[in-house]
C-alpha cells in the first residue's frame, strides 16, 4: 500500500480556457501574471450543527460568520477535520491535490479444491472431508482512497472576480462486506470478504469574488447517523510575487 500526498499540475484539459499568462496594460507594458491559491475543508460534524451552518452559507452577509464558526467547532472538538487540500499555481493551469492510499484487493478466484470420488460415496465423503479449503484469488484491483482536489480557475476583471471550476472527492473503505460462495455437504457455508466504498463527490463550474468563502458541497454519511460532511472552499487571486 503506497500513501500519496501531493500538490501538483497535471496536463488535462479539465475546463478548456485559452487567456495568455499576462495582459498587456499600461501604455503597452505587460503586467505580472496572475496566480491561484484554493483551500478546501473537508469536515464532519453532527446533523443539528451541520443544518445551522449550511443556512448560514446561504446568505452571502453571513458567510465570514459562519465560516469563523466553523473554526470554533474545530477547535473545541464540536467538528472533526477530514482533510484541508490546497493548492497553488498559475491561472488556467489544471492544479490537483490528493492524500490518498491505494488499497489492492482480489476480484476473481479459482473455486476450491474438491476430493475425486465417485458419485455413490461423494455426500458422506464430503461430510468427512476436512474443511480447510478455500478460493485463491487469480485477479486483483487497485483503488485510491482518501480525498482529492481538482481546480482550475481564470482571474477576471482585474482581480475582481475568479472564475473556477472544482471538483473534490472523498473516498472511504466502508466495510468488508461478507458474501457466502459455496456450502459443503455438512451445511457450513464458505464466504470471501469484499471491500465497500463510500465515495462523497462535489463537481461545480461558477463565478466568485477574489477571497470568498463558500460551501462547495453537503454530504449525509451512512455512518455514524446523524453526521453530514461539508467541503468548505475558499479562493484568492493575486498577481504573481505578491502574497495572497
Amino acid at each position: 500500500m503506497r500513501h500519496i500526498a501531493a500538490a501538483i499540475l497535471l496536463p488535462l484539459s479539465f475546463w478548456p480556457l485559452a487567456a495568455p499568462a499576462g495582459e498587456l496594460a499600461n501604455g503597452g507594458k505587460q503586467t505580472a501574471a496572475w496566480k491561484v491559491f484554493a483551500e478546501c475543508r473537508m469536515v464532519t460534524l453532527p446533523q443539528k450543527a451541520a443544518i445551522s451552518l449550511i443556512e448560514e452559507f446561504g446568505e452571502p452577509e453571513k458567510v465570514n460568520d459562519a465560516w469563523d464558526r466553523l473554526e470554533r467547532m474545530l477547535e473545541s472538538g464540536a467538528a472533526t477535520l477530514e482533510a484541508d487540500l490546497t493548492v497553488q499555481g498559475a491561472e488556467e493551469k489544471p492544479l490537483v491535490s490528493e492524500c490518498v492510499e491505494e488499497m489492492k484487493y482480489p476480484t476473481e478466484y479459482n473455486p476450491p479444491p474438491l476430493p475425486h470420488l465417485s458419485l455413490a460415496a461423494a455426500p458422506e465423503a464430503l461430510k468427512m472431508w476436512p474443511p480447510l479449503i478455500g478460493a485463491s484469488p487469480t485477479a486483483f484491483e487497485t483503488r485510491n482512497v482518501g480525498e482529492r482536489i481538482e481546480f482550475k480557475a481564470r482571474v477576471l476583471e482585474d482581480g475582481a472576480w475568479v472564475a473556477i471550476s472544482v471538483e473534490a472527492i472523498h473516498s472511504r473503505l466502508r466495510e468488508q462486506a461478507k458474501f457466502d460462495f459455496a456450502e459443503l455437504p455438512g451445511g457450513e457455508k464458505l464466504a470471501i470478504r469484499q471491500p465497500q466504498f463510500s465515495v462523497l463527490k462535489s463537481k461545480s463550474s461558477f463565478r466568485l469574488r477574489n477571497g470568498e468563502k463558500i460551501l462547495l458541497g453537503v454530504h449525509k454519511l451512512a455512518k455514524p447517523e446523524k453526521t453530514f460532511e461539508l467541503f468548505v472552499l475558499q479562493v484568492k487571486a493575486s498577481r504573481a510575487g505578491e502574497i495572497p
